[in-house]
């Protein structure tokens, strides 16, 4: 019903699962965050025609406030995913998971992306941005470190070996049933 990504950036994947919703038939939103969601990027979600199953919410992914507005966009009841793709430091995809992880229905998903990163061998990795994420400071390192603090959430297994190739191995991160 409800898919939260963290990381808009230019909107295409909000877009795209607000796409997939609207064939499902459910009334499903996709609740879009990012800390600087630019005006031309704004106008453009705004003005798809998929922007009706689209919320975007401006604030720092796991502020006390920005998660109060996210939790105020879901109804009761609600089957909710989360995908976090923001900020890849290890450090605050930790505090997103401690922060949506709660939200995550159970039998539903927490994609931690880019765990591939744990992976590339360090001249590979991105050297244009404003940091270099390095093994222990990643994606990885925080989808594990939340799974050791919360025995809710386990790799699902299944899923990762069918995807033989994926930007976030072991980052399907299912809550538990019961």
């Amino acid at each position: 019903d409800i898919i939260i990504e963290s990381g808009v950036a230019r909107g295409g994947s909000v877009l795209m699962m607000a796409s997939l919703l609207e064939l499902m038939g459910n009334g499903g939103k996709v609740i879009g965050i990012d800390i600087d969601i630019r005006a031309h990027n704004r106008d453009a979600i705004e003005k798809h025609p998929m922007s009706k199953n689209v919320i975007l919410i401006e604030g720092g992914s796991s502020d006390a406030g920005t998660v109060a507005r996210v939790r105020a966009e879901i109804r009761e009841g609600a089957s909710v995913m989360v995908i976090l793709d923001s900020d890849h430091s290890r450090d605050h995809v930790l505090s997103e998971c401690r922060a949506y992880g709660p939200i995550v229905t159970p039998g539903c998903y927490l994609v931690v992306a880019d765990t591939i990163v744990a992976h590339l061998p360090k001249d590979s990795k991105a050297r244009s941005r404003s940091r270099t994420l390095e093994v222990g400071n990643d994606p990885a390192a925080a989808a594990l470190a939340y799974m050791n603090e919360n025995p809710d959430f386990e790799v699902d297994a299944v899923l990762d070996g069918k995807l033989i190739l994926s930007s976030s191995p072991a980052g399907y991160l299912r809550r538990k049933v019961g």
